[in-house]
């Protein structure tokens, strides 16, 4: 799997030799956020008293929708290019002057090269199970500078208030920063062979900051294409395997909605990612392992009784009503789904949750829902036709 930046700061962010893990550049409330993340992760609710466990519950199931943390890397006088999650070459004392402070038993060896003076984040990478990562990240909020900052300037804060006014992020909550979708075509090596072949097309952020509210439907079309429908038929996944990962997707989303109306904070430059399998071969195993899971956890127990209902199957509001476990899936899952880019989020008790984030998630929502009803007709047209 290659690794493509479709958003964020160009070449801000580099890989482990293996692909896992990712590393970037860490910001003290990147570094805050990441660390709480871990710690409520590793939380058992049972050993919470009745006031602190609403709060903290919420916490631990935002987790599940952040990149893992793995600890932080920080460099007296080199610049990290790789890192493998295998400690056998590192030795005592680590290679030259980095140190890993670790917050969940995770050991990484590095390799270094140039000079530097920085301390980076070890986060899991979010495509790496993924064959040919279809990627789609949207800027949440219609507050795009942090009041809060000493360093934003009157001049930027100015530039991103028209930032806001002019695109998406003010009306409707969220923008597209960027996406990737893979093309399909075929080369032919010899007469009696046919080769197909998958590439990444990437959309950058000025797409985005050009479209209106109105036209926001057609972003999705552009980002969820069918196989086979104009205006380019090189593109996207068939129907039939689209609906189901479209209908997890809106599940997940609902889930994440749901947690982040009970958790107090401002997330200001954040954005939602979403990884969908490319690869129909693997896209297709993926959606049957998970129609496995979901009739499994909803068969009847010995006893008799049925199955309880898991908080991360949350009905969506397609005419076709899908289902889902959490987003937290096998390496073959068909999608993943999770906030990311925490440099300018703040917990704020007592200040309620983030109006603009949630703003955004219910517009994302609404248009997966549509795009949803687009693609179940195109489905039975064909089925129609057939």
């Amino acid at each position: 799997m290659s690794f493509s930046q479709v958003g964020g700061h160009p070449n801000s962010i580099q890989l482990t030799e293996d692909g896992s893990l990712l590393i970037k550049p860490a910001l003290p409330l990147e570094h805050e956020f990441y660390t709480l993340m871990a710690q409520a992760r590793a939380m058992d609710p049972m050993a919470l008293n009745e006031r602190t466990l609403h709060g903290l519950k919420n916490l631990k199931r935002l987790s599940r929708f952040v990149p893992e943390f793995y600890g932080t890397l920080r460099e007296e006088s080199i610049d990290v290019e790789t890192l493998n999650a295998d400690s056998k070459d590192i030795g005592e004392g680590g290679i030259g002057a980095m140190m890993l402070q670790d917050t969940s038993n995770a050991v990484v060896d590095a390799v270094a090269r140039n000079k530097s003076s920085r301390q980076h984040l070890v986060l899991s990478n979010l495509l790496h199970s993924f064959t040919k990562p279809n990627v789609l990240d949207l800027k949440l909020g219609t507050v795009l500078y942090d009041e809060l900052d000493l360093e934003c300037s009157e001049a930027k804060k100015a530039r991103m208030i028209k930032t806001a006014r002019e695109t998406t992020s003010g009306v409707c909550g969220i923008r597209i920063t960027g996406f990737q979708v893979s093309t399909v075509h075929y080369t032919f090596p010899d007469v009696n062979a046919v080769s197909k072949q998958l590439t990444p097309i990437i959309t950058t952020k000025l797409y985005g900051k050009s479209l209106k509210k109105e036209q926001l439907p057609e972003g999705m079309r552009r980002v969820f294409p069918v196989l086979g429908e104009p205006p380019r038929t090189d593109l996207g996944l068939p129907p039939d395997l689209l609906l189901p990962i479209l209908r997890s997707i809106h599940t997940s989303l609902t889930h994440l909605h749901s947690i982040m109306k009970g958790v107090e904070l401002r997330m200001v430059g954040g954005s939602l990612l979403v990884v969908w399998e490319g690869d129909e071969q693997r896209a297709r195993e993926g959606v049957d392992d998970e129609d496995e899971e979901n009739v499994s956890a909803h068969e009847p127990s010995p006893d008799g009784a049925g199955a309880s209902t898991d908080e991360t199957n949350i009905a969506s509001k397609s005419k076709s009503k899908p289902s889902s476990k959490s987003h937290r899936r096998k390496p073959s899952a068909p999608h993943a789904l999770s906030l990311i880019d925490f440099a300018h989020t703040r917990f704020v008790p007592g200040q309620g949750p983030d109006v603009g984030v949630l703003l955004g998630l219910d517009t994302f929502a609404e248009l997966l829902q549509g795009r949803i009803i687009e693609v179940e007709d195109i489905a039975e047209g064909r089925q129609g036709s057939r």
